[in-house]
């Protein structure tokens, strides 16, 4: 084996011990928090193959208008059903709240058997929300009673909390915050823009130089390897410019009760893929830079 073949055979190696790494630490070490709870998440218990899933205890989020209100805890194949039944009722309780906005909101817990109930009343129509069980004691380590009085009164701040969100004032604020971030955005891409025309006319006049068979063999080399560097530095403008208009994106749903459930949607969606473009963007430098 030559001295260039060993060097295209190490370089090949620390490439692939690089891609080997950000895929273990993207799929295993840092992955996304799902901002909902019943999109699988992968990682090292997957792939214990002697769990019995219907044994695993699980907690998730309960949310309204996308936010988390307090978190419940139950078998990991009864959590999703148990989820959209009580968020459904919250939302219930909070469509008749808006409908009725002098109307009084009250809470009460109360325990029935092995249950600790949770009712929610608005004027004179009163709901069961939620029935915590024994499992929510083990996970938590609280008192059923203790833990239904927090939850009760969690409910209640995120119902009012809805009605707040809903008035005119803090939506003409919301307003002014999306405006701000877009102005933000516009302004920071037409800058990238700028410099992006730079490097790309840097890029060609170095593509010229590069292909003059009148320079001499070292003075090409590092005409290619500048050559490199500046389409390195193209590709994380380009990068940065579709992170500024995707986070900006993300930031104004998240600002309005009414699209804050699209955010996290498009958050949970966007998870894999945004996995697999940072590996395929790193692998693509480590390359053009070898």
């Amino acid at each position: 084996m030559t001295k260039s073949d060993l060097m295209k055979l190490k370089k090949k190696l620390l490439v692939g011990i690089v891609i080997g790494i950000l895929v273990f630490n993207l799929s295993f070490i840092l992955p996304v928090k799902a901002q909902l709870p019943f999109l699988p998440q992968i990682n090292l218990r997957t792939f214990n193959l002697n769990q019995n899933p219907d044994n695993i205890i699980a907690s998730a989020c309960v949310r309204l208008d996308g936010n988390c209100l307090f978190r419940i805890t139950d078998r990991q194949v009864s959590l999703p059903l148990r989820i959209s039944q009580t968020e459904q009722r919250i939302e219930d309780i909070r469509d008749i709240y808006l409908r009725n906005p002098n109307a009084r909101l009250d809470t009460r817990t109360q325990k029935e058997g092995n249950f600790q109930n949770i009712y929610i009343s608005v004027g004179d129509r009163e709901m069961l929300v939620l029935s915590l069980t024994d499992r929510d004691v083990t996970y938590g380590g609280i008192q059923l009673n203790y833990q239904a009085e927090q939850k009760a009164e969690q409910i209640k701040a995120g119902l009012e909390k809805a009605k707040l969100e809903r008035k005119q004032p803090y939506l003409i604020n919301q307003a002014k915050i999306a405006a701000s971030i877009l102005v933000v955005s516009i302004l920071s891409n037409f800058l990238l823009s700028r410099w992006q025309k730079r490097y790309q006319q840097a890029k060609q006049n170095l593509s010229i130089d590069t292909n003059s068979v009148s320079l001499p063999v070292s003075t090409q080399q590092e005409k290619k390897h500048s050559f490199n560097v500046k389409e390195v530095q193209l590709r994380i403008f380009q990068l940065l410019k579709i992170g500024i208009w995707l986070g900006a994106l993300l930031l104004i749903l998240g600002l309005f009760p009414y699209t804050r459930a699209t955010q996290l949607w498009s958050i949970t969606i966007l998870r894999i893929p945004l996995r697999l473009l940072i590996i395929a963007w790193v692998t693509y430098i480590l390359i053009r830079l070898s």
